[in-house]
């Protein structure tokens, strides 16, 4: 039953993440990138107040100690994410925005490997070999299916705006 419920929030996960880059692409029609980060983040406020408070049960004096650090990943993360994602939508197609959003783990596991460790509590990530092959074929992927196959396009046209945008969002 444990597997079953981990792979419908897998799912369901996967679901509501293409879910916002087809939902933020048509609701540009009608409101603008700013507008559409605060709706979707003011909408989703109290249900994830609640579900915080509920599940993690905060230490909300260690938040307090941390609020400086907390609200600026908050600013960066959700707010900067969400806000270059609606810009970048509205020059690249959700299927190109979600493909690049792809990269995101492996920048991820690059970051972790080469940030100093003070930026990441003492801890520093190795990269096996079998991860950077992993990292170097799923780029290469990435890659061949933006560009249709055809990887001499970015030689030649270069990457639009709004696959700039998802870059600099991830």
């Amino acid at each position: 039953m444990a597997f079953v419920k981990a792979v419908v929030f897998l799912v369901l996960a996967t679901l509501f993440w293409a879910g916002n880059f087809v939902f933020g692409a048509a609701a540009l029609e009608t409101v603008d990138p700013i507008s559409l980060t605060w709706i979707r983040w003011l909408l989703a406020l109290i249900p994830l107040a609640i579900v915080a408070q509920l599940v993690e049960r905060p230490d909300w004096r260690a938040v307090v100690r941390h609020l400086p650090l907390l609200g600026l990943l908050g600013v960066l993360g959700i707010t900067g994410f969400s806000l270059l994602l609606y810009y970048a939508l509205q020059f690249t197609s959700p299927l190109n925005a979600s493909l690049i959003n792809a990269v995101n783990p492996a920048l991820i596991v690059v970051l972790a490997a080469v940030l100093p460790r003070v930026l990441q509590g003492g801890h520093r990530e190795r990269i096996t070999w079998r991860a950077a092959l992993g990292i170097v074929l799923g780029l290469i992927g990435v890659v061949i299916v933006i560009t249709d196959g055809d990887v001499l396009a970015l030689l030649r046209e270069g990457l639009n705006p709004g696959d700039l945008l998802m870059l600099g969002a991830i």
